[in-house]
């Protein structure tokens, strides 16, 4: 396993080929070989979402839900594809868009509650509010999601978190 999770690393392992194809494959391998390591399965979801192949990444959640179960990554990953759909899926309107950054928006936040001390949890409740704000939803979902990711870099103490919150304060400042 440990094998597996090297194999996995963005910097010395296939995350260094620079063809997405390769990568993609060599993931969906790994998943086939060893269905209960959660790494190769987060790294094939984010090459699919990076692809923009919406159908198949709801497949393979659906997939690495049934062999590791749902984690914080996974979970992100579901709102990820819930907001890249809500901005690229063609003839929908704008209202079923935010209808659909609402979801996410929802269910981003049950995430950044139920766990509390994950950061990046906090940075897509975020990202999630900014789309809304950019479709025309308000502001007051950003202001509610730097609020709680205030009070949250307050309690888990990461310098990146600081980084990421002063950008969303300033994302905030400029909507005013």
């Amino acid at each position: 396993m440990q094998t597996v999770r090297a194999i996995c690393d963005n910097d010395f392992g296939i995350g260094r080929i620079g063809d997405a194809n390769t990568r993609r494959s060599l993931y969906s391998k790994l998943t086939s070989l060893a269905p209960g390591e959660r790494i190769p399965w987060h790294r094939l979801i984010r090459e699919l979402l990076n692809e923009d192949d919406y159908e198949t990444t709801e497949y393979v959640i659906r997939d690495a839900e049934a062999a590791v179960g749902v984690d914080a990554p996974i979970a992100r990953f579901k709102i990820r594809l819930i907001v890249a759909r809500a901005k690229h899926t063609k003839g929908i309107s704008r209202p079923d868009r935010l209808a659909m950054l609402r979801h996410a928006y929802e269910q981003a936040s049950r995430n950044a509650e139920f766990d509390r001390f994950d950061k990046y949890s906090f940075s897509v409740l975020c990202d999630v509010a900014v789309e809304i704000a950019n479709m025309g939803g308000g502001k007051y979902l950003l202001d509610e999601a730097v609020n709680l990711m205030r009070q949250a870099a307050s309690r888990i103490l990461d310098p990146e978190m600081d980084k990421r919150l002063h950008l969303y304060e300033r994302t905030l400042a400029q909507l005013h």
